[in-house]
């Protein structure tokens, strides 16, 4: 099973962290630059830590038309308001 993590912020580094503890039967990938469809290719699960909410929709999206279960963390996972 291929994870892909996407994002250099703290809810990334710790979904990372969390599933490489767990032992996660297969590969974890953490991206943190740009990304592109291409890295949802053969992922059986993809969590998202995306500053900007445009770009957050547009991954979402992107996980949905490539069939793959996606969590994005939004501004109250992060502690902050969303106004």
């Amino acid at each position: 099973m291929r994870i892909a993590v996407l994002g250099a912020g703290a809810i990334g580094a710790y979904v990372g962290a969390a599933l490489t503890r767990g032992g996660a039967d297969g590969s974890l990938t953490l991206h943190r630059s740009a990304w592109s469809a291409e890295i949802l290719k053969d992922a059986a699960l993809a969590v998202a830590d995306l500053e900007d909410e445009e770009e957050a929709k547009a991954f979402a999206a992107a996980a949905h038309a490539a069939g793959v279960p996606a969590r994005v963390a939004d501004c109250e996972d992060r502690g902050a308001d969303r106004h």
